[in-house]
């Protein structure tokens, strides 16, 4: 049996994510007792946490007893623990895991909206606690940058449309920004209650960590947005200049800086 032919039931879990069950892993390594492989899960569910927020539910047997709690794995959490089964099978399972959810993801964004595939693909199901993601400095350079003067609470809002452009929209495109938006909507005062990296699923925050990083480099160099615009096409050039970088979208250039505002 070749894995180009194994079936795999893959199915979007409330979360929102694309998951393979551990019963379906597990029938497929060849497990006799799904209880082994769901010990093994628990067992390396702290590595698992790290490649994505795990997902898991008690189901009580339907003749009663003792609830058993089942896992829904990702593509990276699956192909993870196939690899720690240690089973005969587990290479071949991997790359059938593998082309599985490749095929199923681009059977979703065929049949999908696709306002609701980025809502699905970028939007936590819970908004995570407050914690710091812009370094040092960052928002000093930027109101430097802007020529504006930082107020004695908080920031001027240009900051903000900075960021959803050269950020947000840079790594997840309009329809993305739009997503985030959406699931953190501003009050009648054009307040958020929450930061758009609040309402992001966990697996996204590794690669925007990164990009802020690299924006407030770019921001420490330069003396005026222009400059910044120029410094950040250079740094992105050509079709990694992209509007919309995690998911592809069209390349297109930053363009022209936003209207440089006065203090």
């Amino acid at each position: 049996m070749t894995a180009q032919i194994i079936p795999f039931k893959i199915e979007r879990q409330q979360d929102g994510e694309l998951r393979i069950s551990d019963e379906e892993l597990a029938n497929k390594l060849g497990y006799e007792d799904i209880r082994v492989f769901r010990r093994l899960i628990k067992k390396h569910e702290d590595n698992i946490s790290q490649l994505g927020d795990v997902f898991s539910k008690l189901i009580a047997p339907e003749g009663g007893g003792r609830a058993a709690r089942v896992y829904h794995l990702t593509e990276q959490q699956a192909v993870f623990m196939v690899s720690r089964s240690d089973k005969p099978a587990a290479t071949m399972i991997m790359i059938g895991v593998s082309r599985a959810f490749v095929d199923m993801r681009r059977k979703t964004q065929r049949e999908m909206p696709l306002p609701e595939f980025f809502r699905l693909s970028l939007i936590n199901d819970q908004v995570r606690q407050w914690q710091r993601e812009y370094p040092d400095g960052f928002f000093i350079d930027l109101h430097r940058v802007l020529g504006l003067t930082r107020p004695a609470i908080g920031n001027h809002s240009n900051c903000s449309h900075f960021i959803n452009r050269y950020i947000y929209k840079f790594l997840f495109g309009e329809l993305g920004l739009t997503a985030i938006r959406d699931a953190n909507p501003a009050d009648e005062e054009h307040v958020r209650a929450h930061k758009h990296h609040q309402v992001l699923k966990a697996k996204h925050m590794p690669v925007l960590r990164q990009h802020i990083e690299k924006v407030a480099t770019i921001l420490s160099c330069a003396i005026s947005l222009r400059q910044f615009d120029d410094l950040f096409n250079r740094r992105f050039p050509s079709v990694n200049t992209q509007i919309g970088f995690m998911f592809g979208e069209m390349p297109v250039m930053a363009g022209r800086p936003l209207q440089e505002a006065r203090s």
